[in-house]
């Protein structure tokens, strides 16, 4: 069917590569055209512990969202082995996985995070209706996707749409789309340090815009009342 085709649109470059390379298409019949995302619907939240508190969350807790079926391809395995190292600096912060898949993937992953004792740092979301998902990435403070195979994920498209920080896996067509180090981070597949290190990074900034924010509105305060 491919060879019979006219025209193929790949989503990515690196899908276009495939193409060629392994299916022996002509690169001039492939025209790439990345996958897009509706930016009316995948927006900044205006108030996140509401977004929280929404759909049942802690408002007070922090909300690490990675979104994607629940495959042996989404590297969820080395995203729980990144969450040692960041709930040790950050108690509080909830790893939530939003996908379907088989069963005994996330018996899987369940028991291997209860093997590193962050079970109770974790929350399966199941299925997320598409009307929903908006509302899910807007209560986020940082998307991660521990994928190691992809062509150019609309996962990633609307957690930067959202105005999310980012860090996700250097595979696929993903590096065409994150620039790393400018609009999110790229790390290495199976590397949980990196992951953790990348995350970490973006949650210490965070830490810190919110103390210098509570610091400025009380020196605000302080020097208003002296006034009158």
């Amino acid at each position: 069917m491919l060879r019979r085709a006219r025209k193929i649109i790949a989503v990515s470059h690196f899908t276009k590569w495939e193409l060629t390379n392994y299916y022996k298409i002509p690169a001039s019949k492939i025209q790439v055209i990345h996958n897009g995302v509706d930016i009316n619907k995948f927006k900044p939240a205006t108030d996140k512990r509401k977004a929280k508190a929404e759909l049942g969350f802690n408002p007070d807790d922090i909300a690490i969202v990675s979104v994607g079926r629940l495959y042996a391809r989404k590297g969820l395995f080395t995203l729980i082995e990144s969450m040692p190292a960041v709930t040790k600096r950050f108690p509080n912060a909830k790893f939530i996985i939003s996908g379907k898949g088989q069963s005994d993937e996330m018996n899987k992953l369940i028991a291997y995070a209860e093997k590193l004792g962050v079970k109770d740092n974790i929350v399966f979301t199941g299925y997320y209706p598409d009307k929903k998902l908006p509302k899910l990435y807007q209560a986020a403070d940082v998307f991660a996707f521990s994928t190691f195979y992809e062509h150019h994920p609309f996962a990633v498209l609307e957690a930067l749409a959202t105005g999310l920080p980012v860090v996700t896996t250097k595979v696929g067509g993903i590096p065409e789309t994150i620039d790393n180090g400018k609009n999110g981070f790229l790390v290495d597949t199976f590397n949980p340090n990196q992951f953790s290190d990348r995350i970490l990074y973006y949650l210490n900034i965070q830490l810190r815009l919110r103390k210098w924010c509570k610091s400025t509105k009380k020196r605000l305060s302080s020097n208003l009342t002296g006034a009158l």
